[in-house]
């Protein structure tokens, strides 16, 4: 699903369901420090993990990201709009938002697809760093949230 319908999807959602803005902006806020936990473990890791890793893990997504109407609504309970990268347009398999720095999409507030699936050395390295279980938990925490998201937001949808 492309930001533009997305962002239109939540215009719409804002306006009829006002009363549900305050619940959506908790747990986007949730969402945002579960992710600062998950980067704190992966800031040691991926920089040299990733940086020779010949599939990046972006190529390949969506034209726009992994977004749902339930990750793109609490980002934008936080954020503005994404911009899009264009020239990414011409490259079909590639995520929108991966420039030649990376992802900048901001490092609290990624759809929670990108968060959550770890490749298999990643994986690996959190194990024999002992950081596995504590990846798994903040995944889980995620998952629930999510599972609020979709029933505040999914479940009005048409």
């Amino acid at each position: 699903m492309g930001i533009a319908l997305l962002e239109e999807r939540f215009q719409q959602y804002k306006k009829e369901y006002p009363q549900n803005i305050p619940a959506l902006t908790v747990l986007a806020r949730q969402i945002s420090g579960l992710q600062i936990q998950i980067r704190k473990l992966f800031e040691d890791i991926t920089p040299s993990l990733c940086s020779a890793c010949e599939i990046k893990c972006c190529s390949g997504m969506p034209i726009d990201g992994w977004f749902t109407a339930e990750d793109y609504f609490a980002y934008r309970m936080l954020y503005d709009v994404p911009e899009v990268l264009e020239e990414h347009h011409a490259e079909q398999w590639n995520c929108s938002f991966l420039s030649p720095d990376g992802c900048f999409l901001p490092e609290d507030m990624r759809p929670l697809a990108c968060v959550k699936v770890n490749c298999q050395k990643l994986n690996q390295v959190l194990e024999e760093q002992g950081a596995r279980s504590q990846f798994k938990q903040l995944s889980e925490a995620i998952d629930d949230i999510q599972t609020k998201l979709w029933e505040l937001v999914g479940n009005n949808e048409e």
